[in-house]
């Protein structure tokens, strides 16, 4: 019998998706020892490198200096269309480096504990690029607009 593959793919924006994530490989390695799985961070791994850079340093720094402003993009964020503009170019991004590597990979499951990648996925299962089945770990207070999508 082949071993559980898992992908999980989080982001280091907010400790807390990342945090989720080990949880989360700590109960599949509780249940199935033998799982081989598989931790990105999808940014840093799949996203410009001088860009992830700075949109990290911004978040950081809006966090740190004036939160109330992240309060206000983090609620227009959670409105956000399936189909505006915006989220179309959310769901390009790293796309195509992410997808190779799942098809390299081959994982029987995807989990993924940032609401970013909940767009991209869906998106490729939507469209028959991707068959893989994948699971949504809302990691934030509310599961607003940027959690849910049509093909996870």
């Amino acid at each position: 019998m082949k071993n559980l593959r898992v992908l999980v793919l989080s982001a280091s924006f907010g400790a807390g998706h990342i945090s989720a994530a080990k949880a989360i490989i700590e109960a599949i390695q509780s249940k199935q020892p033998d799982a081989e799985i598989n931790h990105l961070d999808y940014f840093a791994e799949f996203f410009n490198k001088t860009l992830y850079n700075l949109v990290r340093a911004f978040y950081v720094g809006l966090i740190k200096h004036v939160p109330w402003i992240w309060g206000k993009l983090y609620y227009k964020a959670g409105r956000l269309a399936p189909d505006s503009l915006i989220q179309r170019w959310l769901n390009q991004v790293g796309r195509t480096g992410l997808l190779k590597y799942i098809q390299a990979t081959e994982p029987d499951v995807i989990v993924c504990t940032y609401p970013t990648l909940a767009g991209i996925l869906g998106e490729l299962r939507l469209y028959g690029l991707l068959d893989v089945p994948v699971v949504t770990v809302v990691t934030d207070f509310v599961a607003h607009r940027q959690w849910v999508h049509h093909g996870i």
